[in-house]
């Protein structure tokens, strides 16, 4: 598996590094919820084609918008991993 890692525009390197999360665990943790992008980007009010383009690698994301992306998976029960690569899965109890 080829592993493409979020570019953030206006994050300083260090930012990048707590807040990095790839394309794979984006797809993975809608696969996870049963959700498409557009519901993705109802509930992270990122623009839905901005998602599409994100995740077939033709856009980057601002740092706000990953955040938000991020927030919206973790407030519904997805935990993002990294045992032996990036990953996700779901919180006990969700």
């Amino acid at each position: 598996m080829i592993e493409r890692h979020v570019q953030i525009r206006g994050a300083s390197p260090s930012m990048m590094r707590a807040e990095t999360i790839t394309v794979e665990q984006v797809k993975e943790a809608r696969k996870l919820l049963g959700w498409s992008q557009f519901r993705l980007a109802v509930r992270s009010t990122v623009d839905v084609t901005r998602i599409n383009h994100f995740e077939r690698g033709v856009r980057t994301l601002t740092y706000s918008q990953l955040d938000r992306i991020r927030s919206s998976l973790e407030s519904s029960g997805v935990e993002f991993t990294n045992g032996d690569g990036p990953g996700v899965k779901l919180r006990k109890g969700k």
